[in-house]
C-alpha cells in the first residue's frame, strides 16, 4: 500500500477520472520509481489535509529521462497525466527519473486522517504505519 500526497487541481482530477496516469518525476531514485507494482493500492491524500481516496495500480512504468525520453513521454501521456501547459513540463525537464502509474477505480472516500508530518510526496505504507491510520 502506498500513500500519494496531491495538491490541486490534480487531486480533483484524478477523483474525477479525468486524470488517468499518475506521475512522480526526481533527481534522484525515490519511492515510488521501482517500489510499486500493478495491484497495488494508493491512498490518496490532500496536501496539508487527510486522505479522500483510494486508486488500485493498474500498471507501472519506470523511465530514466533524457531530454528526448521526456518529449516522449509528453507526446504519449499528456492528456492522460492531465499536465497541457508548458510550466508542467519546463518544472521536470531537470528530473533524471520518473514514474508513471496508470490508476484504475479512483474513488472518493470519507476523509480519513493520517499522522504524516514530512514533506515527502509519496510514502510505502508497511504494517509499523498503518497504526497511523485513523480508521475509525
Amino acid at each position: 500500500m502506498h500513500l500519494a500526497v496531491f495538491v490541486e487541481p490534480f487531486l480533483t482530477a484524478v477523483l474525477e477520472g479525468r486524470k488517468t496516469i499518475e506521475s512522480r518525476f526526481g533527481v534522484h531514485r525515490r519511492p515510488p520509481y521501482l517500489c510499486i507494482a500493478p495491484d497495488d493500492y494508493i491512498l490518496i491524500k490532500r496536501s496539508g489535509g487527510p486522505v479522500v481516496g483510494l486508486a488500485l495500480a493498474k500498471t507501472a512504468d519506470f523511465y530514466q529521462l533524457s531530454p528526448s525520453v521526456l518529449a516522449d513521454i509528453r507526446e504519449r501521456f499528456a492528456y492522460q497525466l492531465y499536465a497541457l501547459d508548458e510550466e508542467f513540463w519546463e518544472s521536470r525537464a531537470s528530473k533524471q527519473y520518473a514514474t508513471l502509474i496508470e490508476l484504475e477505480e479512483p474513488t472518493e472516500i470519507k476523509p480519513m486522517a493520517f499522522a504524516k508530518r514530512d514533506r515527502q510526496g509519496w510514502v510505502i505504507i508497511d504494517r509499523r504505519a498503518e497504526a497511523q491510520l485513523d480508521l475509525r
